[in-house]
């Protein structure tokens, strides 16, 4: 299918062309400062129990993203059924390996500087967040993967982009890498943590603009 001339100058394509420009690896974040101050903190902070506070609002952050990451190609698929227009459809392609590599940060930073597994963050998830990050999250794109009606199609994916971008990203992730990122620089504490907070905030103004 052919990019039309208002696709090419629409924001989304420009969202698209952005999301190009700003590409990143996680791979590339240096983290070899942050395992050394990790095992310092949980040293000579642990009446203070920074150690935890970091590691439980990490788990949240590492669950949301893999979340996300698993549930965003319904959206890829609703908007080719309902012929929503290819620009917003390659903009969907980069949020895909944005989310993916979020979740890849987060894998990365928990194997080397936590030096835990990733499956032990579920136990730092209370029934009312995990409720909006997966359980709620992973039923909306259920339904939009498989409506097929055109009208009710568009309306459940208004509903799923509302949750998705609206809720879970601007709401609660967005919000949450701002706070995390400025608590860690005011005390100079985990630079690779802090930066792969910083690219992912990044990530997801896109994202959020896209939903809104």
């Amino acid at each position: 299918m052919p990019i039309t001339a208002r696709e090419a100058d629409s924001a989304y394509f420009r969202l698209y062309s952005k999301a190009k420009q700003l590409h990143w690896d996680p791979a590339d974040i240096d983290l070899s400062a942050d395992r050394e101050q990790w095992l310092r903190i949980q040293r000579d902070y642990a009446t203070e129990r920074y150690a935890e506070q970091i590691l439980r609002l990490t788990s949240l952050f590492y669950e949301g993203e893999e979340s996300v990451t698993k549930t965003l190609s319904p959206f890829c698929s609703a908007v080719s059924r309902a012929g929503l227009g290819i620009d917003k459809e390659l903009f969907l392609t980069t949020q895909l390996y944005e989310e993916a590599k979020h979740f890849d940060f987060f894998a990365r930073y928990f194997a080397e500087v936590f030096q835990i597994d990733g499956s032990t963050t579920a136990q730092y998830i209370t029934a009312a967040p995990r409720a909006v990050l997966i359980s709620d999250l992973e039923e909306v794109t259920e339904r939009l993967r498989r409506e097929e009606d055109p009208a009710r199609l568009k309306a459940t994916f208004a509903e799923a982009i509302t949750h998705y971008m609206g809720v879970v990203e601007a709401m609660l992730a967005r919000t949450g890498y701002v706070g995390a990122h400025d608590a860690l620089a005011a005390r100079g504490w985990l630079p690779g943590l802090q930066e792969g907070y910083r690219l992912i905030k990044r990530d997801e103004g896109r994202h959020v603009a896209f939903g809104m």
